[in-house]
């Protein structure tokens, strides 16, 4: 048995955190953690398995920190947070049932943390939190057009 050292704990233990029950309540959506040692920073991606931990297959592969794995309402789709493009994050939108690439949902810098999704704008917003903005002033958060364009 290995001994348990500062650098075992860093670098070869993984965090499973922030788990989603599917609406239909048979899959279960989550986000395993680690360290990387080359880049010196932590990376993290978005798994998907049976609610029993069985099937399990990785849903995310593009960019460092995917995260935040949620789903639809009836289930066939999945949205998370991922930084795959530079200097910024952004949120993809994937199939539940099969393969296929994420389809990217909006852009924004910078990077996004949790309160994606629960932001509303203008002086008559009945929510009490703000939508961030950018230098500028004008919202940071951008739907991307049919081509990806802002």
């Amino acid at each position: 048995m290995a001994l348990l050292t500062p650098e075992t704990l860093v670098y070869e233990a993984a965090a499973v955190a922030d788990p989603q029950v599917s609406p239909d309540g048979t899959r279960l959506l989550y986000t395993i953690a680690k360290a990387d040692r080359e880049a010196d920073r932590g990376t993290s991606q978005v798994w998907l398995s049976a609610l029993d931990g069985s099937d399990a297959r990785q849903l995310s592969g593009a960019g460092d920190r995917n995260r935040e794995g949620r789903w639809s309402p009836d289930g066939r789709s999945i949205a998370f947070v991922s930084d795959r493009v530079k200097d910024s994050s952004g949120i993809y939108v994937l199939s539940a049932t099969g393969p296929g690439e994420a389809r990217e949902v909006t852009r924004h810098r910078p990077a996004i943390g949790r309160q994606a999704g629960c932001c509303t704008e203008g002086p008559s917003a009945p929510s009490t939190k703000r939508c961030p903005t950018s230098r500028d002033g004008r919202n940071a958060a951008r739907p991307l057009g049919p081509q990806g364009t802002t």
